[in-house]
């Protein structure tokens, strides 16, 4: 029995020992791998922009993302840093319980040895055991003289695996240390290209600024395009609304006058049965029910639509995050949302794509009409409908559609004009609306 706990014991403390508590490293090794791949991509977009000897806000856009990306990628290494940290200090404290262990292990079987050495004449074997008093004695003797030379293997024993697993978790610490080597020295590769980023970042917003009097300029333009915009798109959906209102009263007009007539039909047809027939009750005639267009009850303040219309508002929400980029051949060169450039900061209201060289294809992102066809200070803006919301395509140089023309998802409606900034790349301002509320369209495009 006391060997049976002794083995068990033992068990039990090397099961401890090797027992490794979940981590979420192989998380950071997954989140590591998705911000390579990212910082592949945008490097392969920066270098596709860098035909052209001129910065403009596209480089600005994908070195920030690429800052952003790599700083998220040295918190990723931080993170592991703390990681292997936590394991050496756990292996260590391991190797500390062992070298306890084994010391009161050694100590016990050396106490063994001398108290043994000590009195080996009186606990001679042949001695101890013809001592005995009867025969039953002396098979106890003989059991208890096995066990205590098995204690004393045992004994020997647990030492040589206290020593083996000292060992391991040295070679462990070992291995962990050189890991950390290893890991610092991503790490400081990193920062180094962290630092060059932001060397590049600086350059560039140097280049932009050198063109312009003050970075403002360029902001003031963009913005005064999306203001026009905005502006277009408040009169469109306020003319829609009128249209859509013209057309319900008409629509409630010609029901009117359809009953009306039949009323007249109905009360002729009875006078005339009454005539024909005096002192006989004219049947009662029931008037068929006229089903009058149905409408979609607003909000508060919101235009009424029709079902057919709330249809197609549905099918396009279905499909958010799937439409293909407006600009064929395109990156995105300036994001939506508040941007800094050079420390001045703007709401950009849109998303701007760019090309390397203007004329390139423009398509409708979804199913839709073309609700109207703006000229904006030589260029054009094409405006499609999709239900409640509307897809705003600026700066092209033609246009291929009609106004009331219904459009196909990815059907040319156009073709790119040159960026303003004088850099011979194509240029597209794109925005997208929910009634007169602005829409990030980053959300609804398939990345």
């Amino acid at each position: 029995m006391k060997k049976l706990k002794i083995c068990l014991l033992l068990h039990i403390f090397v099961t401890v020992l090797n027992a490794q508590p979940p981590t979420d490293k192989e998380e950071l090794f997954r989140e590591r791998e998705s911000y390579k791949r990212e910082l592949a991509d945008l490097q392969k977009q920066l270098k596709q922009i860098q035909g052209s000897k001129q910065k403009t806000l596209a480089d600005y856009r994908i070195i920030q993302d690429k800052m952003e990306v790599r700083q998220k990628l040295v918190n990723n290494i931080g993170r592991e840093l703390g990681y292997i940290d936590r394991d050496m200090s756990k292996t260590q404290r391991e190797m500390n319980q062992l070298n306890a262990k084994l010391d009161t292990l050694k100590q016990a079987y050396a106490k063994s040895i001398v108290y043994a050495y000590k009195n080996r004449n009186n606990y001679d074997f042949l001695t101890f055991i013809f001592s005995s008093n009867n025969f039953n004695d002396a098979l106890k003797r003989i059991q208890y003289l096995k066990s205590y030379r098995n204690y004393r293997a045992r004994q020997a024993e647990d030492i040589r695996k206290y020593k083996n697993f000292l060992l391991g978790k040295t070679k462990e610490l070992d291995i962990k240390k050189k890991e950390k080597s290893s890991v610092l020295g991503n790490q400081n590769v990193e920062l180094n290209e962290l630092a060059g980023d932001r060397n590049e970042l600086d350059n560039t917003v140097k280049q932009i600024t050198s063109k312009e009097k003050n970075i403002g300029g360029l902001i003031a333009k963009i913005k005064k395009r999306q203001n026009r915009i905005t502006a277009q798109i408040i009169a469109i959906n306020r003319r829609d609304e009128i249209l859509r209102k013209k057309a319900l009263d008409l629509e409630k007009k010609r029901i009117k006058e359809l009953e009306d007539a039949k009323a007249r039909a109905e009360a002729k047809a009875r006078a005339d049965a009454a005539k024909n027939n005096p002192g006989t009750k004219p049947p009662k005639i029931v008037p068929p029910k006229v089903v009058t267009p149905k409408t979609v009850k607003p909000k508060v303040d919101e235009p009424v639509y029709t079902v057919a219309e709330v249809n197609a508002n549905a099918s396009f929400e279905q499909n958010r995050g799937r439409f293909t980029y407006p600009l064929q051949g395109s990156y995105i060169s300036t994001r939506f949302g508040v941007q800094d450039l050079g420390g001045v900061k703007f709401n950009n209201e849109g998303t701007t794509f760019e090309t390397n060289s203007p004329g390139s294809s423009v398509v409708a992102i979804f199913t839709g009409t073309v609700s109207s066809i703006y000229d904006d200070e030589g260029t054009k803006q094409v405006f499609i409908t999709h239900g409640r919301y509307k897809s705003v395509y600026a700066n092209l140089t033609s246009t291929s559609v009609s106004i009331g023309q219904q459009v196909s998802t990815g059907q040319v409606i156009g073709r790119s004009a040159a960026s303003e900034e004088g850099t011979g790349r194509g240029v597209l301002e794109f925005m997208m609306f929910k009634d007169n509320k602005i829409e990030n369209p980053e959300r609804w495009i398939r990345k």
